[in-house]
């Protein structure tokens, strides 16, 4: 009965969140079907010239995005019952992802700096009391680099909010023409760094460190494209700002190129997951520097649902194996735990962008959408690097988890047993494969079919499966040399991280050690034991009087007694 209760939590939010989403989904038809959008505005507070207004927008971006995060945070829900069953904080982990998940939706649904400024402090810290949910030092250093590279981002937006004082108004559809370029720079710096890209890269990776539901949720489709989604709704506003397509498409190919080289070195599971996960938004990225936000809108989405489902199957796989991410200690899943093995290939296929999977429409899409943009032929062949590295550590993570022999302890019993699991496993690959089409569907008139030669239509395709043939080599008949400046992200976790997690080392032994001496003198406990030994002492002082008083009345009384 107590484990029940202890279930009852995450059920109850499940409930409720597919319940919202059956809602959302619904406005969604009708928005689609009438072609309409809802902008209502409420002025909250009025300072002179200065009005606060809040602003809701309802439109087929903001909809579809919110019901894809309803739709993740039910499937993570369910996960969470039979990943999470035996923990002690489980309403404290159900209450902090229900503050992320209000966050993000008051981020997409309020389109006024002042409330996106509410909701990326949201994300922050309830991401930090996430990535700090197991209380080690692990947990410490990547919660403390999470929160602190996020607050770069924090800043550039309280700096935009100050800016834009004098406008009189924040709402962001105002800000188009008339908006200083270093309201939008700061605005696109803020976005650049909630999404991870080069070089604020870091923190993800190292954001692992949390328990997989949250890497599932927080990690694939939510807080790292909630600066892509910035991004992409004000789109015309930073397309203003001079050499903005450039600098888009240089730092989506170089965070992309160095995720994935990184990842192929990799062999920590999750880590491996967040790497692939910065790579596609390297790729988001490269579509906004071909002027394409539909089209990075249409990868967020399908990428955002089949990310979410890898991570659950790779959280189920860590689980079975005594908690165990080390690929290279991970074997014979497909034997033992088949129903996990089909979703997670399903997963990679989609990620890798195989024919009619979700992934095929948006990738290949971009693709070829990049290929009619003008771009230098070495950009171009680093771009296509980049996006075909996917398939050679898809093959790798295949190869060392799902089909190599049994390389884990013999106690240890994988299976696919939870049933709530399976349903969350069911909705997210209908999602992974279903996806594609149907967002295709839905961006048609926008997205038409681009017209290429047959061997440009083809290079995608044949790239992709080259790669992962030259994967499936190696890992048969060697294996891969370990480079450090590759496992090292380029030496960014060096460059970026280490100093961070020194000082802030330093920082808490310098507390702990003012907690334990001098905060511990001075502060309640401190006063309550001084005024306890005050008291003890004025105590033995008055029965020492008191002693000496009659011990010298008992002298006199003899004395006199004797002079008598």
């Amino acid at each position: 009965m107590k484990k029940w209760n202890k279930l009852t939590y995450p059920l109850m939010t499940a409930i409720l969140l597919m319940t919202m989403f059956l809602i959302t989904q619904m406005y969604n038809i009708y928005i689609i079907e009438t072609q309409t959008a809802v902008i209502k505005e409420w002025e909250l507070l009025s300072i002179k010239s200065m009005m606060i207004n809040v602003t809701l927008l309802l439109d087929k971006t903001s909809m579809i995005f919110s019901s894809t995060i309803l739709l993740i945070s039910f499937s993570v829900m369910l996960f969470t019952t039979s990943y999470m069953a035996t923990d002690q904080n489980i309403k404290y982990f159900i209450m902090t992802v229900v503050t992320f998940i209000a966050s993000m939706n008051a981020l997409i649904f309020f389109p006024n700096l002042i409330t996106i400024l509410l909701g990326w402090d949201g994300l922050g810290l309830s991401s930090y009391l996430l990535v700090l949910y197991y209380m080690n030092e692990k947990a410490m250093n990547a919660a403390m680099l999470t929160a602190l590279t996020n607050r770069i981002g924090d800043a550039l937006l309280i700096m935009a909010v100050a800016w834009t004082m004098m406008k009189g108004n924040w709402n962001m559809f105002l800000l188009t023409l008339q908006s200083p370029s270093f309201i939008m720079m700061s605005i696109m710096l803020a976005a650049m760094t909630k999404s991870a890209q080069l070089p604020f890269s870091a923190w993800l990776p190292a954001a692992m460190a949390a328990p997989t539901p949250v890497s599932a949720l927080v990690h694939s489709s939510t807080l790292v494209t909630a600066g892509i989604y910035l991004l992409i709704r004000f789109f015309p506003s930073f397309n203003m700002l001079k050499n903005f397509s450039m600098l888009m498409m240089i730092t989506g190919i170089m965070t992309c190129l160095m995720a994935s080289m990184s990842a192929c070195m990799e062999n920590d599971l999750k880590k491996m997951i967040a790497l692939s996960t910065l790579s596609q938004l390297g790729v988001m990225m490269m579509c906004l520097g071909a002027n394409q936000p539909q089209l990075a809108f249409f990868h967020l989405i399908t990428h955002a649902l089949f990310k979410a489902l890898l991570f659950i199957c790779a959280g189920n796989i860590i689980h079975s194996n005594f908690n165990n991410q080390d690929m290279r200690m991970i074997g014979n899943m497909s034997q033992s735990m088949p129903l996990t093995t089909a979703t997670l290939n399903i997963a990679n296929m989609s990620l890798c962008g195989l024919p009619f999977m979700a992934g095929f429409y948006s990738k290949d899409l971009i693709i070829e959408t990049l290929m009619h943009t003008n771009v230098p032929l070495m950009t171009m062949m680093l771009m296509l690097l980049s996006v075909s590295l996917t398939s050679a550590y898809s093959m790798k993570l295949a190869m060392l988890t799902l089909w190599s022999p049994v390389k884990g302890s013999a106690m240890q019993n994988p299976n696919d047993q939870s049933k709530l699991s399976l349903i969350s496993y069911v909705t997210l690959t209908t999602g992974a494969i279903t996806s594609g089409a149907s967002m295709n569907w839905f961006f048609s008139p926008q997205l038409m079919d681009l017209t290429l030669p047959i061997y440009l239509k083809l290079m995608t395709i044949t790239i992709i499966t080259f790669m992962g043939m030259m994967m499936w080599m190696v890992m048969k008949y060697h294996q891969i040399p370990q480079n450090h400046f590759l496992t090292t992200m380029w030496f960014l976790t060096f460059i970026t991280t280490f100093h961070i997690n020194k000082k802030s080392s330093k920082l808490m032994k310098t507390m702990q050690y003012n907690e334990n001496t001098w905060m511990e003198k001075i502060s309640g406990m401190g006063m309550k034991s001084l005024m306890k030994k005050n008291t003890q002492l004025s105590q033995s002082s008055t029965n020492m009087s008191w002693t000496m008083t009659m011990t010298s009345m008992m002298l006199i009384m003899m004395i006199t007694i004797m002079n008598l």
